[in-house]
């Protein structure tokens, strides 16, 4: 029985990435049909952060939100390199200026011209210039595959001298906590957040663990994730908040949760990927 119910949840699990990402290719092709009309750059603006991609050394990328200088909004930069220590990203201007903005206030985007299918693909290809750009720990694919069945030895025998913040880039940059809190392992789940697995780590598509979870309805992994600092205001890339799903389900007891934890739905933020 309890084979067969480890099997139901990972079937569960499998059947919310695929709907997600459907979710995600259905609004990019709604933002698309609605902009297709749109030149003003090389790079389309979708609705600011429906169609973001992650971003990469020598990528081109718009300026969005900046308060201290609203000209440079809607301005096209190259990014030369991420700073770690300031946790910027340093861009070059057309006309020569360098400056020091925040990856929040960065947004790139796809040419109306492409379809979903190439957006999805170039969204991936991205991942990986980011992962190479800012240096991440690749985390091998079988890793990432033994958090999700719940292999603890492999995941123990990794974890002995692997990050245990990497990520998969070929599984959308999701970590080993992702993996366990899809499959609702809660032994591995407490194992990596023992080893101070981050919780705020986004995938491709900014879905951090606490958004699995809450999508998922599971209050406990809900309660470890925030109680390991997880932040409850942290939105996806097409802007959905950790209160979207259970909403919309009436997970009414992981609302409060949220609610209590601080969310605040008055002014996104949108996850770092």
């Amino acid at each position: 029985m309890a084979h067969k119910a480890a099997g139901e949840r990972q079937a569960a699990a499998r059947e919310h990435d695929r709907l997600e990402q459907m979710m995600q290719i259905n609004a990019i092709g709604e933002e698309l049909k609605k902009t297709q009309s749109s030149r003003a750059h090389n790079i389309n603006i979708l609705a600011g952060n429906v169609a973001g991609l992650p971003l990469g050394e020598g990528h081109k990328a718009i300026v969005r939100q900046l308060k201290s200088r609203d000209e440079l909004n809607g301005t096209e930069v190259k990014l030369l390199h991420y700073v770690e220590a300031k946790e910027r990203w340093a861009v070059e201007r057309d006309c020569g200026e360098r400056l020091l903005l925040k990856p929040a206030n960065l947004y790139r985007g796809i040419s109306a011209s492409a379809s979903t299918e190439d957006k999805l693909a170039a969204a991936i290809d991205a991942s990986f210039d980011e992962a190479k750009a800012k240096k991440f720990v690749k985390l091998p694919e079988t890793a990432s595959q033994a958090a999700y069945r719940g292999n603890l030895t492999a995941v123990l025998k990794y974890l002995r001298k692997g990050d245990v913040n990497a990520r998969c880039v070929s599984k959308m940059n999701r970590t080993l906590l992702h993996e366990a809190v899809n499959a609702n392992n809660p032994t591995i789940v407490d194992l990596l957040l023992s080893k101070r697995a981050d919780p705020n780590l986004a995938s491709v598509l900014g879905s951090t663990p606490l958004h699995q979870a809450a999508a998922a309805g599971l209050d406990d992994m809900c309660r470890k994730l925030i109680a390991a600092g997880a932040d409850v205001n942290l939105r996806t890339a097409d802007g959905k908040s950790t209160a979207s799903a259970p909403r919309a389900a009436g997970h009414t007891a992981i609302l409060q949760m949220l609610v209590d934890a601080g969310l605040d739905e008055s002014e996104p933020v949108v996850a770092i990927v």
